[in-house]
């Protein structure tokens, strides 16, 4: 950004007149050169003019010269032009209360210019030793690198200080604060069934006179059946509910904001309703028997209309979300579930349901890979295995889910040997290295770097290069290598981390996928090592980024980013495109199959039934085959939706009859 500056100390001179001239030349905050000229009687008045514009000049460079404000000054301001409207108002209020809470009261009265990497190492210290989460202590961060990253670009500091304070491993975090870390997985917290129980009981409990302790208590349980979040169900109408055809349509959601004139906040929160989440949060939901009874229950509980919402205040508005989750906790509390920190309020609404067809079509698009970002994504099936092993091991498996999973297994597999999206499908990492050899096709590729082998990413990316015959492979990572080739496959070099710049020079490819919060791979670290002109390919799969945007400008290298890897993959995926209808069909064919299966399982009963009062009333022993073998032609002619409907038939039949 251009800054407004002074190019000469003013000229005087004497115009035919006989009266002086003064002439300054400047440019301004455009980058625009212009001129200010005063007139004098006197050559001794001018160049007083000239003296007092340019102290008037340098004071005002001061004053709009963002590392000269305080942190608190000009902080607030980049928030208020460059956030405020750009962002959710949740974000916003997130944001500012960060700043005025984690980093005004330690570094708020300090001059922009004078912070150091030190100053702010200190903050995030702070926080640590104070007991602070480690998600508060990484939103501080966060704002702190934003903001910081800014200056830097616009020019007003010349080093981002954020760049020397890199992120805490939050295993290291915790260690610190003398606590242990918990793997992501097991902090999950999700109701049992026993807890379940205990919260219906407790939820719908009433007093002697028979009034409910707990007003509005159908909703939670609403959330369990549905997968609503809380923002969703409060901002739910009940125009947006068919119960006919027992399903309900999101349109908006609730949220609680700071109240504010204008920019500035004010006491108290105020209910926003505005839109969803996402744009995949806009969604038609399923309802269940029991969905559909927590809804009757609600309305019969308070109804106002049926364009307001379905869960109001008492006076019919859109109820407070903070309100919602008091009344939850006091619910749980009373029914002697042990909160936790996020206890159980995510329990309520971290699902996402899919019902029937809808559940059977998602499985098998998922095995297949057709949801992945790689159409037919081999990774992908391989991870659905394993989780249905793991829910056999753990006995949440029976004779439906066996069946599902294992149907949709085996189209995955159908689908990749009929059609070319297995042929030529690979993950994303492979895809990366396909790419860069790719770009190396003209020249020997001897040598390949990978950074971050201990990674998941990583490590699919160092499968993928063992399989390409005569490489070099080194591997590196910023931490032990931990994945399941170390120590157990001599095809490849493990490097010090530290010493990764000195291999540099002599790699075809470097391919960069680590959890880094800063640059792995940098122009000035490089080019330290006075590496030889020649072409090179560095990959960066890390998100945020680890290859520095300025590698780009080394001679002869190429750099692909997340965004080059998402252009390629569509590129990737339009190549087999014309393969989808056939691998669609594949699947819509094993999912047919499936529903006609279950349908007939559960009509197997009535066929007995039917087939003994067959044989009675004709006195035919092959009664049960001809039934059986009408009921199998059935299925076989019929479409699923249509087999399931005639089975619904012949059980009501059998059921009348008998």
């Amino acid at each position: 950004m251009p800054q407004k500056r002074l190019t000469t100390n003013g000229n005087v001179f004497k115009r035919t007149d006989g009266r002086w001239q003064s002439v300054i030349w400047y440019f301004d905050e455009q980058g625009i050169k212009r001129r200010k000229v005063f007139s004098s009687k006197t050559k001794t008045e001018a160049q007083q003019k000239i003296t007092t514009y340019i102290a008037r000049f340098n004071a005002e460079v001061r004053n709009s010269d963002e590392s000269n404000k305080t942190v608190r000054e000009s902080l607030t301001r980049w928030l208020q032009v460059f956030k405020f409207p750009s962002v959710e108002r949740t974000t916003y209020d997130r944001l500012e209360c960060t700043a005025q809470h984690q980093v005004f009261p330690l570094i708020g009265d300090k001059i922009v210019g004078d912070i150091t990497a030190a100053d702010l190492k200190s903050v995030l210290n702070h926080w640590m030793e104070e007991g602070y989460a480690f998600t508060t202590v990484k939103k501080v961060h966060i704002l702190l690198n934003e903001y910081f990253r800014y200056l830097t670009e616009e020019g007003f500091i010349q080093k981002n200080p954020m760049q020397s304070v890199p992120i805490m491993k939050k295993a290291n975090f915790l260690a610190a604060q003398d606590r242990e870390c918990v793997p992501e997985q097991e902090a999950v917290t999700v109701f049992t069934p026993t807890e379940i129980t205990k919260f219906k009981r407790k939820a719908f409990s009433a007093f002697a006179n028979g009034k409910r302790k707990y007003q509005q208590a159908a909703a939670y349980i609403l959330m369990l059946n549905t997968g609503l979040r809380t923002g969703e169900l409060l901002g739910l109408l009940n125009s947006d509910i068919d119960l006919e055809r027992r399903v309900l349509h999101l349109e908006r959601g609730v949220k609680e904001v700071w109240r504010r004139d204008g920019l500035q906040a004010e006491p108290g929160r105020d209910v926003k309703v505005g839109k969803l989440k996402s744009a995949t949060s806009k969604r038609t939901v399923p309802l269940n028997d029991t969905a559909i009874a927590m809804i009757q229950d609600l309305r019969k509980e308070a109804y106002f209309g049926e364009d307001t919402p379905l869960v109001p205040d008492e006076h019919g508005d859109f109820t407070r979300p903070v309100n919602f989750r008091k009344r939850y906790y006091r619910i749980l509390a009373a029914a002697g579930i042990e909160k936790n920190s996020e206890t159980h309020m995510a329990a309520l609404d971290a699902f996402r349901r899919f019902s029937d067809k809808n559940a059977i079509h998602h499985l098998f698009c998922v095995a297949a890979g057709l949801d992945s970002a790689v159409l037919g994504e081999d990774q992908i099936l391989g991870q659905v295995r394993n989780a249905y092993f793991l829910a056999m091991e753990s006995g949440y498996t029976k004779t439906t889910f066996h069946c599902l999973f294992q149907s949709a297994i085996t189209a995955a597999k159908r689908m990749k040997t009929d059609t070319i999206l297995s042929k030529s499908s690979i993950s994303t990492a492979g895809l990366a290295l396909k790419t860069a050899m790719e770009c190396q096709q003209d020249l020997p590729v001897k040598n390949v770097m990978i950074i971050g082998a201990s990674g998941k990413i990583g490590s699919i990316v160092l499968k993928d290069a063992l399989d390409f015959q005569g490489l070099n492979i080194f591997i590196t990572a910023r931490h032990e290598l931990s994945h399941p080739l170390h120590g157990q496959d001599m095809r490849y070099t493990v490097i010090p981390y530290e010493k990764r710049y000195e291999y540099m020079p002599d790699m075809d490819i470097v391919i960069s996928a680590t959890a880094s919060p800063h640059y792995t791979v940098m122009k000035e670290h490089f080019l330290a090592q006075n590496p030889p002109v020649k072409k090179r390919v560095f990959f960066d799969l890390a998100v945020p980024a680890d290859i520095e945007p300025e590698m780009s400008q080394v001679p002869e290298t190429v750099c692909y980013s997340m965004e080059d890897m998402q252009e390629l993959a569509r590129q990737n995926n339009a190549a087999k495109l014309e393969a989808l209808p056939k691998a669609k069909a594949i699947l819509s064919k094993y999912e047919e199959q499936f529903v006609k299966n279950m349908a007939f399982g559960e009509a197997l009963p009535a066929i007995a039934a039917l087939s003994e009062r067959a044989q009675e009333a004709l006195g035919q022993e092959s009664a049960y085959s001809l039934v059986h073998k009408f009921v199998c032609q059935a299925k076989k002619n019929c479409d699923a939706d249509e087999f399931v409907q005639f089975t619904k038939i012949l059980n009501k039949i059998v059921e009348v009859e008998v």
